[in-house]
């Protein structure tokens, strides 16, 4: 699959609004949902399709997800990572006959 591919099915599950298959829901098939999906192209938005003591319960996968990972793609959701300036290297001189563990910080200026 590739990395477009990818994407794709995951605007796809952004996008997909269940009521899309609400008719084939209320028919209460399992085998008549697939089939409405598979009509609409969209049988691969399909999680699970389960029976319960309820009745049939579909589930679908997690447009939240799908628009959290396209965002992480994105780069819309940065993490930033802090630096102290007095932890640089350049503060710290460092004579070329002298190790590095009795280096002395410079004066500040």
């Amino acid at each position: 699959m590739s990395a477009d591919e990818a994407l794709h099915r995951l605007a796809d599950q952004a996008r997909f609004d269940p009521a899309n298959v609400a008719e084939a829901l209320e028919q209460g098939s399992p085998a008549a949902i697939l089939r409405k999906a598979a009509e609409l192209g969209c049988s691969h938005l399909i999680k699970a399709v389960k029976y319960t003591k309820f009745g049939i319960n579909v589930e679908f996968h997690d447009p939240q997800k799908a628009l959290e990972l396209i965002g992480r793609h994105l780069k819309l959701f940065t993490d930033r990572v802090e630096h102290d300036e007095r932890c640089h290297v350049e503060r710290c001189h460092v004579h070329p006959c002298t190790s590095a563990s009795t280096a002395k910080p410079r004066e500040r200026s």
